[in-house]
């Protein structure tokens, strides 16, 4: 992934709960990794494009997950609000 800036600059990531809630217990690569895939999440939804396969799994609420490598992030897209809401991120490395 490359560190791009999404083409509507009111696009932003944050995390849906405390951020030592979501990613507190990551180790700080895991935390890094997590936070990279977050500003690419927010290239993509401001360009009104989905992640593809990653976005496969979904619920009513519009929680998704995407799995790369040791890292899932579970994430919401709320594009009246121009957001995407970090959920839960686990590490398996």
């Amino acid at each position: 992934m490359n560190d791009q800036e999404p083409p509507d600059p009111e696009w932003v990531w944050e995390y849906g709960a405390e951020p030592d809630w979501v990613v507190g217990d990551l180790p700080p690569e895991g935390r890094a990794a997590a936070e990279e895939v977050a500003r690419e999440l927010v290239v993509l939804a401001s360009l009104g494009q989905d992640p593809g396969d990653g976005a496969s799994v979904t619920n009513p609420q519009g929680l998704r997950v995407i799995a790369m490598g040791p890292l899932m992030v579970w994430y919401q897209v709320i594009d009246y609000r121009k957001r995407v809401y970090i959920q839960r991120v686990t590490w398996l490395g």
